[in-house]
Protein backbone atom coordinates (compact mmCIF):
# COMPACT_ATOMS: atom_id res chain seq x y z
CA UNK A 1 0.00 0.00 0.00
CA UNK A 2 0.99 3.64 -0.80
CA UNK A 3 1.17 5.22 2.92
CA UNK A 4 1.22 9.08 3.39
CA UNK A 5 4.38 9.55 4.25
CA UNK A 6 5.89 7.69 1.28
CA UNK A 7 3.19 10.32 -1.06
CA UNK A 8 4.98 13.25 0.67
CA UNK A 9 8.52 12.01 0.08
CA UNK A 10 7.27 11.73 -3.49
CA UNK A 11 6.30 15.29 -3.66
CA UNK A 12 9.34 17.02 -1.71
CA UNK A 13 11.72 14.89 -4.13
CA UNK A 14 9.58 16.71 -6.97
CA UNK A 15 9.59 20.12 -5.87
CA UNK A 16 13.52 19.80 -5.38
CA UNK A 17 13.77 17.98 -8.80
CA UNK A 18 11.76 21.05 -10.40
CA UNK A 19 13.98 23.65 -8.54
CA UNK A 20 16.69 22.20 -9.89
CA UNK A 21 15.79 21.75 -13.34
CA UNK A 22 14.03 25.22 -13.51
CA UNK A 23 11.26 23.22 -14.97
CA UNK A 24 8.34 23.72 -12.18
CA UNK A 25 5.55 21.49 -11.17
CA UNK A 26 2.49 21.84 -12.43
CA UNK A 27 -1.05 21.94 -10.20
CA UNK A 28 -4.36 21.54 -12.53
CA UNK A 29 -7.51 20.51 -11.85
CA UNK A 30 -8.57 17.36 -13.50
CA UNK A 31 -12.30 15.61 -13.44
CA UNK A 32 -12.15 11.79 -13.31
CA UNK A 33 -14.55 10.50 -16.44
CA UNK A 34 -14.12 6.72 -15.88
CA UNK A 35 -13.01 4.46 -13.01
CA UNK A 36 -12.66 0.94 -14.37
CA UNK A 37 -9.96 1.65 -16.08
CA UNK A 38 -9.21 5.09 -14.19
CA UNK A 39 -8.74 8.30 -16.48
CA UNK A 40 -8.67 11.79 -15.07
CA UNK A 41 -9.60 14.34 -17.93
CA UNK A 42 -7.27 17.53 -17.69
CA UNK A 43 -8.10 19.61 -20.97
CA UNK A 44 -8.91 18.97 -24.96
CA UNK A 45 -5.54 17.91 -25.48
CA UNK A 46 -4.82 15.11 -22.31
CA UNK A 47 -7.08 12.55 -21.11
CA UNK A 48 -4.41 10.48 -18.19
CA UNK A 49 -4.65 6.85 -18.41
CA UNK A 50 -3.67 5.05 -14.84
CA UNK A 51 -0.13 3.87 -15.99
CA UNK A 52 0.48 7.76 -15.72
CA UNK A 53 -1.34 8.35 -12.42
CA UNK A 54 -0.54 7.92 -8.59
CA UNK A 55 -3.60 7.67 -6.30
CA UNK A 56 -2.58 8.40 -2.75
CA UNK A 57 -4.67 5.60 -0.50
CA UNK A 58 -6.61 8.80 1.26
CA UNK A 59 -8.20 8.84 -2.07
CA UNK A 60 -9.43 4.60 -2.18
CA UNK A 61 -11.82 2.83 0.26
CA UNK A 62 -9.28 1.85 3.17
CA UNK A 63 -10.13 0.59 6.69
CA UNK A 64 -9.12 2.21 9.86
CA UNK A 65 -8.44 1.15 13.55
CA UNK A 66 -10.05 4.02 16.17
CA UNK A 67 -10.77 4.03 19.73
CA UNK A 68 -14.18 4.76 20.52
CA UNK A 69 -15.69 4.91 24.33
CA UNK A 70 -19.39 5.96 24.28
CA UNK A 71 -23.15 4.67 24.39
CA UNK A 72 -25.15 3.66 21.66
CA UNK A 73 -28.23 5.84 21.07
CA UNK A 74 -31.48 4.89 22.72
CA UNK A 75 -33.51 1.85 20.97
CA UNK A 76 -36.63 0.15 21.41
CA UNK A 77 -35.92 -3.33 22.08
CA UNK A 78 -37.78 -5.47 19.77
CA UNK A 79 -39.88 -7.63 22.47
CA UNK A 80 -40.80 -4.87 24.40
CA UNK A 81 -41.45 -1.35 24.20
CA UNK A 82 -38.52 -0.43 26.91
CA UNK A 83 -36.23 1.99 25.63
CA UNK A 84 -32.21 0.90 26.17
CA UNK A 85 -28.50 1.21 25.15
CA UNK A 86 -25.23 0.06 26.10
CA UNK A 87 -21.17 1.14 26.30
CA UNK A 88 -19.95 0.64 23.11
CA UNK A 89 -16.25 1.03 23.45
CA UNK A 90 -12.49 -0.14 22.34
CA UNK A 91 -10.68 -0.32 19.67
CA UNK A 92 -12.53 -0.91 16.41
CA UNK A 93 -12.65 -0.82 12.19
CA UNK A 94 -13.90 1.29 9.84
CA UNK A 95 -14.42 1.72 7.00
CA UNK A 96 -13.63 5.08 4.96
CA UNK A 97 -15.55 4.99 1.62
CA UNK A 98 -13.62 7.89 -0.38
CA UNK A 99 -12.80 6.19 -3.78
CA UNK A 100 -12.90 8.61 -6.82
CA UNK A 101 -16.22 8.71 -8.59
CA UNK A 102 -17.34 9.92 -12.21
CA UNK A 103 -17.36 13.60 -12.00
CA UNK A 104 -15.22 13.84 -9.43
CA UNK A 105 -12.90 16.80 -9.62
CA UNK A 106 -9.52 16.55 -8.24
CA UNK A 107 -6.42 18.01 -7.49
CA UNK A 108 -3.55 16.94 -9.89
CA UNK A 109 0.16 17.50 -9.22
CA UNK A 110 2.54 17.11 -12.51
CA UNK A 111 5.75 15.84 -11.59
CA UNK A 112 9.05 17.51 -13.45
CA UNK A 113 8.65 16.43 -17.11
CA UNK A 114 5.18 15.11 -17.13
CA UNK A 115 5.63 11.64 -16.80
CA UNK A 116 3.91 11.18 -13.75
CA UNK A 117 0.72 12.77 -12.11
CA UNK A 118 -0.18 12.75 -8.56
CA UNK A 119 -4.05 12.68 -7.57
CA UNK A 120 -3.57 14.75 -4.24
CA UNK A 121 -6.86 15.75 -3.46
CA UNK A 122 -10.99 15.55 -4.46
CA UNK A 123 -12.26 19.04 -5.19
CA UNK A 124 -16.06 18.49 -5.14
CA UNK A 125 -18.16 17.20 -8.02
CA UNK A 126 -17.72 18.50 -11.38
CA UNK A 127 -20.54 20.46 -13.15
CA UNK A 128 -22.20 19.36 -15.50
CA UNK A 129 -21.63 20.31 -18.85
CA UNK A 130 -18.85 22.34 -17.63
CA UNK A 131 -14.78 20.65 -18.08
Amino acid sequence: MFSASRFMDIIKRCAVESVEARDPMQIMVGKVISIDPLKIFLDQRVILSEKFLIIPPTLTDYTIEAEVDHLTENAFDGDSEKEHNHKYSGKKEFKILNKLEVDDRVLVLREQGGQKFYVINKLGKADKGHE
